[in-house]
């Protein structure tokens, strides 16, 4: 008999298929019939399968169907279709991936999806219908300590998300990795606060976590709910979550969007709570993204700190340039290996990307074939457009 136990999987039998789950948010199906033409089976609990079968050629066997599946049949919970990145490159990408803009700041998406529904989404990534993006945790950290062997500085590394980083089912697991890293001297998460608990909060300052940078965009329920396109969003929780991040050996930067309309008076209640517990508070301005929504007219930026300026006397407090506890500076430029307009060999790789040298690239269009010519239509800071060409 061989019992097979996988840390990443689960396993659930519904009738004449098992569902797996993989890394907690995606899943597949598998037919009954699959496995037993590898062996009979029963399924010990939801994390071992037993085959009947030597060991070595029923791993095999099974590894093998459980890569195709995750291949070909990956989707997340609500059914959308979802891609497992476990081969390389990782930076090209704007929507996963390592992004670096040539300073000692650099920033990790390790997935893609969000449980809120923001009415500012810069992605609009809610509503899209295109497939969500999840990284392979042994991937995401040595490309990226491929990348700080380049760097000349220490390195403040900023997780985040077109969505929600804590998606991300491994992030302590990657808060742990990248902590050892040499050159390591800041950790953050950006996140909207939902998904913490005061155990995760534990796990992620023990992992080496330094700073989380906490959304919150209102303080009124109603209002908060409606800024978070979701009736299950409870400011009331966030803010008993911030208190708990304040009071471990943590910094926390509170970070609301500046919506002019629909958010300016709660703006005075969020900074007022930020001094309250005695953290920071960074202001963004809303920003209009090409394929994000538009509630408000973005501020011109003289508009924008004039708008600070007033609240920084009101409440006394330091809204523009605030001390972070660490220098951004330019660091070590990446190569750009291709110019806009280059015409280059591609070889797709996943669902919308393909790939070119060290660099990701995506596709304004499908390619009709493995490899394909393309032409750049966006090359800024390492992030690459290219339309397929017939």
């Amino acid at each position: 008999m061989a019992v097979l136990l996988y840390n990443d999987l689960e396993f659930n039998e519904k009738d004449e298929r098992i569902e797996v789950r993989f890394l907690d948010r995606f899943c597949f199906d598998i037919d009954k019939t699959e496995l037993d033409s590898i062996g009979e089976f029963v399924i010990l609990d939801s994390k071992k399968i037993e085959f009947d079968g030597k060991e070595a050629k029923v791993k095999r066997l099974f590894d093998h169907l459980i890569s195709s599946k995750i291949e070909r049949s990956l989707k997340t919970k609500d059914g959308r279709k979802a891609i497992y990145v476990h081969q390389g490159p990782l930076i090209g990408s704007q929507a996963f991936g390592i992004l670096d803009s040539d300073t000692n700041c650099v920033e990790l998406r390790p997935i893609t999806g969000c449980n809120l529904n923001c009415v500012f989404c810069s992605v609009d990534e809610k509503l899209k219908k295109g497939p969500c993006y999840v990284i392979d945790l042994d991937l995401l950290v040595s490309e990226f300590q491929k990348l700080a062997e380049k760097k000349n500085h220490p390195l403040y590394v900023h997780i985040s998300a077109q969505g929600e980083p804590l998606f991300y089912s491994k992030i302590v697991e990657l808060v742990s990795e990248i902590s050892k890293i040499e050159k390591i001297q800041i950790v953050s998460i950006g996140t909207n606060g939902t998904l913490l608990t005061k155990e995760l909060i534990d796990k992620l300052v023990d992992a080496g976590l330094h700073r989380i940078n906490l959304s919150v965009n209102a303080i009124d329920p109603q209002i908060a709910k409606k800024l978070a396109g979701s009736l299950e969003y409870d400011i009331e929780e966030i803010l008993k979550i911030a208190k708990y991040i304040k009071s471990k050996n943590i910094d926390l930067i509170i970070a609301p969007v500046y919506l002019q309309k629909l958010n300016h008076e709660e703006m005075g209640k969020v900074i007022q709570f930020a001094k309250e517990i005695g953290c920071q508070i960074g202001i963004q301005n809303f920003l209009e993204y090409s394929s994000g929504r538009k509630p408000v007219k973005q501020l011109e930026w003289d508009e924008f700190y004039k708008i600070l300026e007033g609240f920084e006397k009101k409440y006394d407090v330091k809204l523009k340039n605030p001390e972070l506890g660490f220098e951004i500076k330019e660091d070590k430029a990446l190569e750009r290996p291709f110019k806009k307009g280059q015409k280059i060999i591609a070889e797709g790789i996943y669902l919308g990307y393909a790939s070119a040298g060290d660099r990701l690239i995506a596709l304004q269009g499908r390619m009709t074939k493995k490899k394909q010519k393309l032409k750049l239509i966006r090359e800024k800071h390492n992030i690459y457009i290219g339309a397929p060409l017939v």
